[in-house]
């Protein structure tokens, strides 16, 4: 892609694999087309993807057709290799969901071309549209992290779909996750990259009605934080404990399952980690 001389390159993902028409996907792309102005007003010149069934991500290797069953992080990662492959300076990503206005985009792009921070993270101004249970469960993914990189404060949101950073300062952070955890995989990697200078960007949210706790994708955020943080099980089952107690608030019934599920054990690439005094695996 070439740019106009002196300008910044911006990689938007919008992923929301839901949309499975034309007109969905149409009505995305003038959304976003509102915003053009603004970013090129600022000296940013936009590309962007809609992550929708049957749209294609044209990578170094392949051309990639998106499905029903492909993950936010399996689209993420690819456009974030489209991304490097041609030179954008800056990658954001927005949910195309609906709830996060892409107006936001604006802010983070900002925050982004002033260069004092390399990595924007979203904290939604309002949780008022994420059911109580979820909202418990999301703090406890967040304080795994807090604990495993002994952080000095709490996240203030760690799980909100708008963020950005500069692959030219930060190319080496890739995502390592198909699924739902796609921002937990961000943090924790800028988090553990030495020259990550992250801030906070407040993100407005629309209430489109409440989010609920959904046992498959906190399933899958349990699983992959054991994987990516390399907890073993009792280390989760004692912090989750801690948790209850230092935020006087419980788990709910159906998370406590879960964390009863998870294997000892996992390895870097997420494979059970068998026990040395067990002939057989854990189920």
């Amino acid at each position: 892609m070439e740019t106009t001389d002196g300008y910044k390159k911006l990689y938007v993902a919008l992923p929301s694999i839901g949309y499975d028409s034309n007109s969905q996907i149409g009505e995305k792309t003038l959304e976003f087309y509102k915003i053009q102005p603004d970013l090129i007003e600022m000296g940013i010149e936009p590309m962007f993807f809609i992550g929708g069934k049957g749209c294609v991500i044209p990578t170094e290797q392949a051309t990639i057709e998106l499905t029903r069953s492909s993950g936010k992080g399996f689209l993420l990662k690819n456009c974030i290799s489209h991304a490097k492959f041609f030179k954008y300076d800056y990658f954001i990503c927005c949910d195309g969901s609906g709830k996060i206005p892409f107006e936001n985009i604006i802010k983070v792009a900002k925050l982004l071309k002033e260069e004092t921070f390399n990595c924007i993270i979203g904290k939604r101004d309002s949780v008022s549209g994420i059911s109580e249970e979820r909202m418990t469960v999301e703090s406890f993914e967040n304080y795994l992290i807090e604990k495993k990189f002994k952080l000095p404060s709490q996240l203030k949101d760690a799980q909100c779909g708008c963020w950005g950073y500069s692959l030219k300062q930060l190319g080496s952070i890739s995502l390592t996750s198909d699924g739902y955890e796609a921002e937990l995989d961000f943090i924790t990697e800028a988090l553990g990259h030495p020259d990550a200078k992250l801030r906070y960007c407040s993100i407005d949210v629309e209430n489109t009605g409440i989010t609920k706790f959904n046992h498959t994708a906190h399933s899958s955020k349990l699983h992959f934080l054991q994987r990516k943080l390399q907890l073993k099980k009792e280390e989760i089952i004692s912090l989750s404990r801690e948790f209850e107690a230092d935020h006087s608030k419980k788990l709910p019934s159906e998370y406590s399952e879960i964390l009863g599920a998870l294997p000892k054990e996992m390895d870097v690439i997420g494979k059970e980690i068998e026990d040395p005094n067990n002939n057989h695996k854990q189920s």
